[in-house]
């Protein structure tokens, strides 16, 4: 990755074999040792799996602090769809647990509460996120200094078209917070 110039590599927990009741801490030290000597951040997605469980240990904000509880320099991507399409905890709760170790973002909001595909990734603002959330995440990323990269996740809009308008409901969040930017 650091060859073509990436930073930060984002993978679900299940790919280090972080998730289920009994991790496999060795393989994701591995991974995160020869990603520390390449230069590459490593960020855990909030991803789906787990979030259907029973067990409120394996739902993936407890997997999530489960492994930076082991691992200091793992990072955290943050994906505001992956938060809203199980609703296990509101995103307020996933950025006040996982604010200083967020590195990467994937934005978008989600339209329903059905998990399909087309209801999910769209812009920011037209979904079913509440701007309270939107300005609570804008705040919290000036609070620690955010220096990370953010992707705009969003279907089927063009990318120039998703930018202006993404840059243009971020702009009006944050005027209507109080925050520059």
């Amino acid at each position: 990755m650091a060859q073509v110039g990436s930073q930060v590599l984002v993978v679900h927990a299940a790919n280090l074999y972080l998730d289920g009741p009994d991790p496999n801490f060795d393989f994701a030290a591995q991974v995160l040792e020869y990603a520390r000597q390449n230069n590459v951040k490593i960020a855990l997605e909030n991803a789906s799996e787990g979030e259907q469980e029973e067990d409120p240990e394996l739902w993936y904000l407890s997997i999530l602090q489960r492994a930076l509880a082991r691992f200091a320099d793992l990072g955290i991507c943050l994906d505001t769809t992956h938060v809203q399409k199980f609703k296990r905890f509101p995103l307020k709760e996933y950025v006040d647990r996982l604010q200083d170790r967020i590195c990467h973002l994937h934005i978008s909001d989600a339209l329903g509460d059905d998990v399909g595909i087309g209801r999910l990734h769209t812009m920011p603002g037209t979904g079913k996120i509440p701007a309270a959330d939107w300005r609570y995440l804008l705040d919290a990323l000036e609070e620690v200094d955010f220096q990370g990269d953010a992707v705009l996740e969003i279907k089927p809009l063009t990318p120039v078209r998703i930018a202006q308008q993404t840059d243009e409901f971020f702009a009006t969040v944050a005027q209507s917070a109080g925050v520059m930017g």
